[in-house]
């Protein structure tokens, strides 16, 4: 990531916390672009980012996938085009552990949920 931004090789880094490794690389990524005045942008799994980007400054934007919102107990809200960032202990968000459950017997295989 450094050696992208040593060379200026984007404008924009879509932050994905899957293939970053979580939470805590996600905010050091968030801070070392921040460093080189790069703005970052989620890239889905958005209840669990949402705790960064709201606290990243360079974060201007935050991609969701509507498709996952049945896995949460808690949905995210929405005032003026502004996603509001949740107040609940830890990201804020829990699962739903009955749609998790229908996910597995429709696809006939184990799901593993990392919580993060």
């Amino acid at each position: 990531m450094k050696a992208m931004l040593d060379i200026q090789a984007c404008d924009i880094l879509m932050t994905d916390l899957q293939r970053m490794g979580g939470i805590s690389e996600m905010r050091k990524v968030a801070t070392l672009s921040a460093s080189y005045d790069i703005p970052i942008s989620t890239h889905i799994f958005t209840e669990q980012s949402l705790c960064i980007a709201g606290s990243a400054a360079n974060c201007f934007s935050v991609e969701h996938m509507p498709c996952f919102e049945k896995l949460f107990n808690e949905s995210m809200k929405m005032v003026k085009s502004d996603l509001l960032i949740p107040e609940r202990p830890g990201i804020g968000f829990t699962f739903n552990q009955d749609a998790i459950a229908k996910l597995r017997q429709s696809n006939n295989q184990e799901i593993t949920v990392f919580i993060i």
